[in-house]
């Protein structure tokens, strides 16, 4: 593999800070609502732990009590039992995902997959065997575009919404800029946030998603964001247009420059966005809710 491909760190000692290059594809995968944090964080581990040869028809191994120790890594009490990984490890292995669902590695392809092969565990031996998906497989190892995602951070967030979005952003990380812009149209925000038909007020997806994760990511990310909305339409009854795009804007904190990766560009941003809670609405709600 070139060499910056390669994982950093100890994917199982988040104080190594460790990280790992995850495909575009994956990061920009839709279908996958039925997965919690818990879920997601749990399939990075999987992720970064196998990197090295994820390309190679194989099982590969991770010790349950390391799986459990991560879970713990906010402070909490290592789970003596893995009733919890394995409840995990069904829904990634019983969800079917549309990878690539944006198209940014501009392939002719869109892959409907399951995100594990066969897996099996031994309690006594404290062993997981797993594997991916044969088609999965090289999609995963060297992607033409992927984002460096950093373990310690992934175990931090409190909301998937939070930990999906630092995904994205990560991805237009590119070329060591300060700033950067990623604007996207609020049916794909949906979809990548799996919430297709969940909170269909889009002020709620504002007030339960966007708003929290933002405010998640700026906390524990290299990266501070804030957020913009975007209307069509005239106003009506005090309240502006429908809601259709979402611009999130990133600056990077200064200590973490040199973490930049290099392989994308930014998307950069449109006119006339309105500032998320800067413009009041009649009865108390929040900007957007009249849309959608």
């Amino acid at each position: 593999m070139a060499e910056k491909y390669h994982v950093t760190g100890k994917p199982l000692d988040l104080t190594t800070d460790p990280s790992f290059p995850k495909a575009i594809g994956l990061v920009e995968m839709t279908g996958a609502m039925g997965l919690t944090l818990a879920d997601r964080r749990l399939y990075n581990a999987l992720l970064a732990n196998a990197y090295e040869t994820i390309h190679l028809e194989q099982e590969h191994t991770i010790r349950l009590s390391d799986l459990r120790q991560l879970s713990a890594s906010e402070g909490a009490t290592p789970h003596k039992h893995n009733a919890r990984i394995k409840d995990s490890l069904k829904r990634l292995k019983g969800q079917v995902v549309e990878f690539n669902a944006l198209g940014s590695d501009n392939s002719d392809w869109t892959h409907i997959t399951s995100l594990l092969g066969d897996m099996r565990f031994s309690k006594a031996a404290d062993v997981l065997f797993y594997e991916f998906p044969k088609a999965l497989r090289p999609l995963l190892a060297d992607p033409s575009l992927y984002a460096r995602i950093r373990l310690g951070i992934v175990y931090r967030f409190q909301s998937k919404y939070a930990l999906i979005l630092y995904e994205i952003l990560q991805r237009h990380a590119s070329r060591k800029r300060k700033a950067w812009t990623w604007e996207v149209d609020v049916d794909v925000l949906r979809r990548l946030l799996g919430l297709d038909t969940q909170m269909p007020n889009f002020g709620d997806v504002l007030r339960r998603a966007i708003e929290p994760a933002v405010s998640d990511i700026s906390a524990h990310a290299p990266f501070n964001v804030t957020a913009t909305l975007q209307r069509a339409g005239k106003a009506t009854k005090g309240r502006g247009g429908k809601v259709t795009v979402v611009a999130f804007h990133v600056v990077r904190k200064p200590a973490a420059g040199a973490a930049a990766t290099e392989e994308n560009v930014p998307v950069e941003m449109g006119a006339a966005a309105v500032p998320i809670g800067a413009v009041p609405v009649a009865g108390g709600g929040v900007p957007g809710s009249g849309g959608l």
